[in-house]
């Protein structure tokens, strides 16, 4: 099976200020306290790596809990079946100087053609956990996450 990571994807869109929830079975991408202050806000945003190593955070630091935001992106690639995106968490836009959350497999959405192929990627901030959800939007099906090990 093809993976591509998410260097050269081309973000289709930020559904910026819009309400996201994540189902029942999302991903548990992280549960650590210190990325919550005492008011349950988070004190770093926490994103993706995107292109040559640049951060794209989707939970800027602020954001209040429970919360949650979405992206929207073509794996970039024709024909690919799976993909992998390592989280970070920090306030540089370089991902070499925040801190590494975890590498995702996200596999399971339709071949891309050019009518098809956007997948909705959204991060839940909740009660000191940060929870991930991938959603094929033509389907409208959830995609299988997994753990990438080091």
């Amino acid at each position: 099976m093809e993976t591509r990571t998410l260097l050269g994807i081309l973000l289709c869109a930020l559904l910026a200020g819009c309400t996201f929830e994540v189902g029942k079975n999302a991903t548990l991408l992280v549960e650590d306290q210190n990325l919550f202050d005492k008011k349950a806000k988070l004190v770093e945003d926490v994103g993706i790596e995107i292109t040559s190593g640049a951060f794209h955070p989707i939970l800027p630091k602020g954001t209040r809990t429970p919360s949650a935001d979405a992206i929207v992106f073509r794996p970039g690639e024709e024909k690919s079946k799976a993909l992998e995106v390592s989280f970070f968490a920090g306030l540089s836009k370089s991902v070499s100087k925040n801190r590494h959350l975890g590498t995702y497999r996200i596999e399971g959405f339709l071949p891309q053609t050019k009518e098809n192929g956007e997948i909705q990627l959204t991060l839940a901030a909740e009660k000191g956990k940060i929870l991930l959800e991938a959603r094929e939007l033509e389907t409208g099906r959830v995609l299988k996450i997994q753990k990438v090990e080091p």
